[in-house]
């Protein structure tokens, strides 16, 4: 649930999941929802909190809230004060530049924040706008009420936490011995549950009260946190999982248990780094008896336009060579207007200055043995100079061009910003920015594809 929805692949998850039950519908001849599971109860802070954009200058910029002197609770029990929407909403209208799109972007904005009080709600609520045509269905994963119905699973998770912790452990180790890398490595003792710090649990917890920690089997049947600084019995959270259910959460491996449990899912969409680890969990998904879902890759995009071809075509650049080779592109074309060969010159410069001092430095020990430092030390200090001049050079020759480079970062900043692929960084309110609705209808518009893939939006 991140701030402003995070980097916009969020999106496209969201858009894979609804062209997917758009296209199972028609295959099994019933009615497919498309559901959006908000991971509301991770408490990484960091990686909810932040949302980079493309300013009015085309540069790189983050927006981010924090929520010092809190416990790690998780992001849907985090609230946050209103100035702090005030806050971020005024650094947005500041930070993007002036379209046609931006007026109904930052009061569609500024309503879904008037009514949020945590940024899963903003989340859900920027969620629910973009697809409300779509019939997609938000979940909290933190909502009591859905804890609620989740309490049986979790007493079953707890009696049977042995058995998962050597399922998981199977289904590891037959997909390294298959020759690949582990995205989860299950810990010895480890629970694979999460449990916010209360006095049924922890009658020490203090000011930590509402940290979600993640819970570890100990000998004689007793549960405790990694650093042991609580302990409680088996019987005594079967208890508390039946009459207190919200006092639990799951982690990624019993995650996706649990969303089978609580729904009749047919198929999971999720990203590369998800994929892999769910090939870890058949085991997890037989031990209880259940039948894994399909799963499905999540659809990739990068959005382009006009405006970004036209300078590639000018600069003759690719998409793989933005892609895979920008920085050497870049410096390849400034190199090729280097008419006096700087590098070559300074370099052919250095070498003369060693061969002119080489006889002076070979001769002067004759006069007095410590001239020999004297002269070397000296030889050093102009070739130093020699390499500032050679720099302030370099640095010259860059300004002649500055313009040119600057559309050169244009076309990164947009397509590979930070060097990362487009959707793993940028957020949405960019692209609405840019091109209104018309950018998410374009993605819509996609054939759900059963692999995944990638595809190139030109708007």
């Amino acid at each position: 649930a991140g701030l402003l929805t995070g980097p916009v692949m969020v999106i496209h998850k969201a858009v894979s999941v609804v062209n997917a039950a758009k296209w199972a519908e028609k295959e099994v001849g019933c009615k497919v929802v498309p559901v959006f599971w908000i991971a509301g109860e991770d408490h990484d802070w960091d990686e909810a909190n932040h949302a980079c954009l493309v300013t009015a200058g085309s540069v790189l910029k983050k927006l981010a809230v924090g929520r010092e002197g809190r416990p790690k609770t998780s992001v849907s029990r985090t609230k946050l004060d209103p100035g702090t929407w005030s806050a971020v909403l005024d650094e947005l209208a500041d930070s993007l530049p002036d379209t046609e799109f931006k007026p109904e972007l930052l009061e569609s904005l500024k309503l879904a924040a008037s009514a949020s009080d945590t940024l899963t709600e903003l989340f859900a609520r920027i969620m629910a706008s973009l697809f409300a045509k779509e019939g997609l269905v938000l979940m909290d994963a933190d909502d009591p009420a859905l804890r609620r119905l989740e309490a049986p699973m979790f007493i079953r998770m707890l009696e049977k936490g042995e058995e998962l912790e050597r399922a998981y452990a199977s289904g590891s180790s037959g997909l390294s011995e298959l020759g690949y890398a582990l995205q989860v490595e299950p810990q010895p003792g480890c629970a694979n549950l999460f449990v916010y710090r209360d006095p049924a649990i922890d009658p020490n917890a203090g000011r930590l009260e509402g940290e979600r920690v993640l819970l570890y089997r100990k000998d004689g049947g007793m549960f405790t946190d990694r650093k042991e600084t609580f302990a409680v019995s088996q019987p005594a959270l079967l208890a508390l999982a039946a009459e207190t259910p919200e006092l639990f959460s799951n982690n990624v491996l019993t995650r996706p248990l649990m969303q089978d449990y609580v729904l009749p899912v047919l198929a999971t969409v999720v990203g590369p780094a998800e994929i892999a680890y769910w090939a870890q969990l058949g085991e997890a998904f037989r031990s209880l008896g259940m039948a894994m879902p399909i799963v499905l890759p999540r659809t990739s995009y990068t959005v382009t336009d006009d405006g970004i071809r036209k300078y590639m075509d000018v600069y003759g650049l690719s998409f793989d060579d933005v892609r895979n080779r920008f920085d050497e592109r870049k410096q390849a074309w400034l190199d090729e207007r280097d008419t006096l060969s700087l590098d070559e010159l300074f370099e052919e410069t250095e070498r003369r200055i060693a061969d002119l001092y080489e006889p002076l430095l070979q001769a002067l020990p004759a006069i007095e043995a410590g001239l020999a430092d004297i002269g070397e030390k000296n030889r050093r200090k102009i070739v130093e100079q020699v390499r500032f001049l050679r720099a302030k050079a370099k640095d010259a020759h860059r300004l002649r061009f500055e313009a040119e480079l600057r559309r050169f970062d244009r076309v990164a900043v947009w397509l590979r910003p930070d060097g990362k692929p487009q959707e793993r960084v940028i957020n949405y309110a960019s692209m609405w920015n840019r091109y209104g609705s018309h950018w998410l209808d374009s993605l819509l518009a996609v054939p759900c594809s059963r692999s995944g893939g990638h595809y190139i939006i030109p708007l």
